[in-house]
């Protein structure tokens, strides 16, 4: 039996479908009045973008049944047992080609402009704001969707990305100095100002990411993580390991008054980004 009378039979409708075998479908799992339910025909592999839960096709096949709904003898997890679980093709350009999100209300409220929107390629899925993903040679190696309604997790990235792998903007630098923040409208706000920046995907920076940051040439990086007692956590946890390779900067948290650099206004930005301190002047006016 083929996926797609799998997803039939399970009581499925599919809404609407790409040449790649993408389709997207209503979830079962949660109230969905827009399609979030996003399966890939060829694989089997699926994702809710509402809900959070995503799996192989076995795990989709075992939830149905758990929702105590009525699953077909024909279709069983032992009949699909080799269908493997973490297989994945790799991305490219047709999996992001979403009209692009001019005029975006959503973005202008958070002060991304349209000139950000052609730079960066942000697109527009109906369900969130898709974020394209490049290496340092600008070839495609992921992408992440920001939902419009956060309900289980704010980014979605597609299946077999690994994010500790890569920096946001790596394919933009050109300085042997960076700025290191947390998240992708961080890295748009700071490089509206011209400085350079790239994103981490996250609060912690991993071995992967510092091979990255030797081999783009960087020398001195300036940790601008959230103004919050994570990001202060993780500034220092983060400027330790990076003591090994850079001189590191981190903010002077006395004048660092907004929340998180994407929420900040340009002149704010600068102001943060040039007023920085070395890590270890802040470390010693700790004790």
């Amino acid at each position: 039996m083929g996926i797609r009378e799998i997803i039939k039979s399970l009581g499925i409708e599919v809404l609407s479908e790409r040449e790649n075998g993408e389709a997207l479908a209503l979830c079962s799992f949660h109230p969905d009045t827009h399609p979030s339910f996003n399966i890939n025909m060829n694989t089997g592999l699926w994702y809710c973008f509402g809900c959070g839960r995503g799996g192989n096709i076995n795990r989709l096949i075992k939830n149905i049944e758990e929702l105590g709904k009525c699953v077909p003898k024909s279709v069983t997890c032992e009949t699909l047992i080799d269908v493997p679980k973490k297989s994945f093709r790799p991305i490219c350009e047709d999996d992001i080609n979403y009209p692009l999100a001019f005029n975006n209300r959503w973005l202008e409220d958070r002060g991304v402009t349209n000139v950000d929107v052609a730079f960066w390629g942000l697109r527009d899925t109906g369900l969130g704001i898709l974020i394209p993903i490049r290496d340092c040679n600008g070839k495609l190696v992921g992408s992440a969707i920001r939902a419009k309604v956060i309900e289980n997790r704010k980014y979605s990235y597609n299946l077999g990305f690994r994010r500790n792998h890569y920096l946001f903007g790596e394919d933009k630098i050109n300085s042997n100095k960076t700025i290191l923040v947390e998240g992708f409208f961080d890295v748009i706000s700071i490089y509206r100002i011209r400085l350079n920046v790239l994103g981490i995907l996250g609060t912690y920076i991993s071995k992967e990411q510092i091979d990255k940051l030797r081999m783009l040439g960087i020398s001195c990086a300036t940790l601008v993580l959230d103004n919050d007692n994570a990001g202060r956590l993780s500034t220092i946890r983060n400027a330790e390991r990076l003591l090994k390779y850079f001189t590191v900067y981190v903010p002077d948290y006395s004048k660092y008054t907004g929340k998180d650099p994407g929420g900040m206004k340009d002149e704010e930005l600068k102001d943060l980004c040039n007023d920085t301190v070395p890590y270890l002047v802040s470390k010693l006016r700790r004790r």
